[in-house]
């Protein structure tokens, strides 16, 4: 599969702003990879670009609740025992269970799950009926990047998928121009400012893609997907 490093990305950048030396160079290579970081994080929350599959737990019987992956931002596809288990708020959790879910005993194969908690993985989620077994469950999720600033190299790979990989430097040419105080810099900051918004707005563009039918026209909402062209689901 092909792959970017930060490395790639800021040799991109230097160029752009025609410095070379990156022991007396204005802008210190930690620096730079510390705004990659930064906008790999903007593209995680504002596009879902980074996802994967896990298997992030087995059940206990009767347990209901469970830890959340570490950085996880958005759960898009749940399975329990292999089955698809359909997301709940907390207030249908609630009606679920007679407004006593935390006194519930009832046991059995999940149908529902909830989540609470904040975005980064430091929340939970929760089955309705409680399992009744050891299951494993697995998750298809969008997160935060995993690998922080602090223990990148030039070769360290980017997290956000390689279509997206060039619309960083924008970010990383916003925020290393906002530290050049002159007329010029402001203006080349405030440039590079507009053509981040519009790289966003371009990955949310080819993101919703995904979720396309073949001609484009219609979104499809991956958790409302019930009557598909194999039948329902």
């Amino acid at each position: 599969m092909a792959s970017m490093t930060i490395g790639s990305v800021i040799e991109r950048v230097r160029d752009q702003v025609s410095e070379v030396s990156t022991v007396t160079g204005f802008w210190s290579d930690r620096a730079l990879w510390h705004y990659c970081y930064d906008a790999q994080v903007e593209l995680a929350l504002d596009g879902d670009v980074i996802e994967d599959r896990v298997t992030f737990t087995t059940t206990t019987t009767g347990t209901r609740e469970y830890s959340l992956p570490t950085n996880t931002l958005r759960i898009k596809h749940l399975l329990y025992d292999a089955k698809k288990v359909q997301q709940i708020d907390q207030r249908e959790f609630m009606r679920a269970t007679n407004n006593d879910g935390a006194s519930s005993t009832v046991q059995g194969t999940p149908l529902y799950y909830y989540v609470f908690g904040t975005a980064g993985g430091s929340g939970f989620l929760g089955f309705e009926p409680k399992p009744d077994k050891a299951a494993a469950v697995v998750m298809f999720r969008s997160k935060l990047p995993p690998t922080g600033p602090g223990s990148y190299t030039s070769s360290t790979e980017l997290e956000v998928p390689y279509e997206y990989g060039h619309f960083l430097q924008e970010y990383v040419l916003w925020k290393a121009w906002s530290k050049e105080h002159s007329p010029e810099g402001v203006r080349l900051a405030q440039f590079h400012r507009q053509m981040w918004v519009e790289s966003v707005q371009r990955v949310q563009r080819m993101q919703r893609e995904k979720f396309s039918g073949d001609r484009f026209k219609a979104v499809k909402d991956a958790d409302n997907m019930f009557n598909t062209g194999f039948g329902m689901i």
